[in-house]
């Protein structure tokens, strides 16, 4: 029998079908478990996942003063919190120990993108940031930071250790808090079953290119689930197309992209696939 699970939650970590699947593990048992995410391999080519990446939010609030103060009176000589938050967020390249980003070196690219931990800055507030100008020096500062770590990394310990980084580089004048976020764990997957063969056999014959097995930058927490609870091998097939812009405003999916699933997904499933 084949059974079909659309995922809508994991962007807050799959919780309610993490329930969902302990409450229901023994009409749940299966074969294999499929899961279609991510986007292809460069050019489009017949793609396999073989792993993802940890991640976690976190919240970094910096404060300098009770309030605001004028920019005129004070200026030059009272801390501007968001200077001196972005100053460390400036620096947290240092963090994950990397500098030259534009490497031109493809193999380090995907290295960076799949297996390597990194820390971005995904939102900064402070000040005013209305119409026109307020002539105000900001006392509070917010850096959003979005962290990834290995596949194999303790995302916990990594929290912890970019804790103690932003830390060891606010000066004695400012006050840090943190608002930290779940974290999800990363994961490799085994190719060494009779199901990821299958499935690049299939591919291959699909896209018709040679078969690219890679590492995947984001994170799934579904999958994390269906190997603790379930414990059965997964296959993670990525059918979207490279340039469909994930996480912005223009996402989409191609209709060549669609097709190519869809064959994919018959062949796969089917008996006796042509």
């Amino acid at each position: 029998m084949l059974d079909f699970s659309f995922e809508g939650n994991e962007e807050t970590g799959s919780f309610e079908l993490n329930r969902f699947l302990k409450k229901y593990r023994r009409i749940l048992k299966s074969d294999c478990i499929i899961v279609s995410d991510n986007v292809l391999a460069y050019g489009n080519k017949a793609t396999l996942q073989k792993s993802f990446r940890g991640a976690t939010s976190i919240e970094v609030i910096l404060k300098t003063a009770k309030d605001d103060a004028h920019s005129g009176l004070f200026g030059g000589v009272t801390p501007n919190a968001a200077e001196e938050l972005g100053k460390i967020v400036g620096n947290l390249t240092d963090f994950v120990g990397r500098k030259d980003i534009y490497s031109p070196n493809t193999k380090k690219y995907e290295e960076r993108r799949g297996l390597e931990p990194t820390v971005e800055v995904t939102g900064f507030i402070s000040g005013y940031i209305g119409e026109g100008f307020k002539n105000s020096i900001p006392c509070k500062a917010v850096a959003k930071l979005n962290l990834r770590s290995a596949p194999t990394q303790n995302i916990e310990k990594l929290v912890s250790k970019l804790k103690k980084f932003i830390l060891s580089r606010s000066p004695k004048y400012v006050k840090v808090n943190f608002v930290d976020n779940i974290a999800i764990v990363g994961m490799k997957f085994s190719l060494e079953n009779k199901f990821s063969q299958r499935a690049g056999k299939i591919l291959k014959e699909v896209y018709g290119s040679e078969l690219v097995v890679k590492n995947g930058g984001g994170t799934l927490p579904i999958a994390i689930g269906f190997r603790d609870i379930l414990k059965v091998p997964q296959v993670l097939i990525p059918l979207a197309n490279e340039d469909c812009n994930v996480h912005s405003a223009a996402e989409n999916i191609s209709v060549e992209a669609v097709k190519k699933g869809l064959e994919f997904s018959y062949r796969f499933f089917s008996k006796n696939p042509v």
